[in-house]
């Protein structure tokens, strides 16, 4: 029986899922650590939005259903209650793809995840947002003049 992370920071999915039966490592408790943080750096001058599709909503909806799923004893996988950021050039639906462009998700709207993306979910991961990257991936340093 699988059961909910405990920490934030953890290294391994079988580390990330050797939580406790009380709920205190819940995904649900995971993700308000994980807005908190994202919202703190994207306020700091200059930001530093390691995040550059967020939407907290979206993030307490999916680790509400995974929270949800350990209570009643039913995770999906190893990996449910999983965090994951997605590279911008990804498709994860609701975030649209920028491919880290300022213009690419006006001429490309994102309608459903990328196959990958969508394997992942039905095993429970749980997607924070968009990753920073290189402008269309032309770089190896993860600078981006759109985003930080």
């Amino acid at each position: 029986m699988f059961s909910a992370p405990t920490e934030v920071g953890v290294v391994g999915a079988s580390n990330a899922v050797a939580g406790d039966t009380n709920n205190e490592g819940s995904s649900a408790r995971v993700a308000e650590k994980i807005i908190s943080a994202t919202e703190e750096f994207n306020k700091r001058k200059p930001p530093i939005p390691f995040l550059i599709s967020f939407n907290a909503e979206e993030l307490r909806t999916q680790a509400a259903a995974s929270t949800q799923r350990f209570v009643e004893g039913k995770p999906l996988s190893i990996l449910d209650g999983i965090f994951m950021a997605i590279k911008d050039d990804i498709d994860c639906y609701p975030f649209q793809t920028k491919g880290g462009t300022s213009w690419y998700h006006e001429v490309r709207p994102v309608k459903e995840d990328a196959v990958c993306v969508s394997k992942l979910r039905s095993c429970g991961v749980i997607f924070t947002g968009k990753a920073n990257m290189h402008e269309l991936g032309l770089g190896t340093t993860g600078n981006n003049s759109n985003y930080g």
